[in-house]
């Protein structure tokens, strides 16, 4: 479910699917989904849209065919994508975490993780201020 966007004129906005939100999905919802997302925050004036890619989420390895479908999809940059963030290839090994970013349980990225993505993010996107 995705709540309605506040107006965002000229923003920079990033938009992450967690492995959590994956049970529920198919690629065709997913499709759907990151459709409307986009399509909304395109209407409240967002200058960039950035996806990140979905990375390993042991809790629900058993989701991993749709995650690697959902990033392949949203690596050929569907309309009003401006670029992609991938997570997955940055923190992933093959179906998990790579060790080095995981903060233990499978799931979550521990700190340097989140640093090796911002530094993705600053390298692709800049400083947006």
């Amino acid at each position: 479910q995705y709540r309605d966007t506040l107006q965002m004129k000229d923003a920079v906005v990033f938009l992450a699917v967690g492995g959590n939100d994956l049970p529920s999905q198919t690629l065709g919802n997913f499709q759907t989904d990151l459709t409307t997302a986009v399509n909304k925050i395109r209407v409240a004036g967002a200058a960039q849209i950035w996806v990140f890619t979905i990375t390993p989420f042991l809790s629900y390895i058993a989701n991993n065919a749709v995650r690697v479908q959902c990033n392949d999809h949203v690596k050929t940059r569907p309309d009003g994508i401006t670029g992609v963030i991938d997570a997955d290839a940055l923190l992933g090994v093959g179906s998990a975490l790579n060790v080095l970013y995981n903060n233990g349980d499978g799931d979550h990225w521990n700190d340097v993780g989140h640093g090796v993505v911002a530094d993705d993010v600053y390298a692709q996107v800049g400083n947006p201020r």
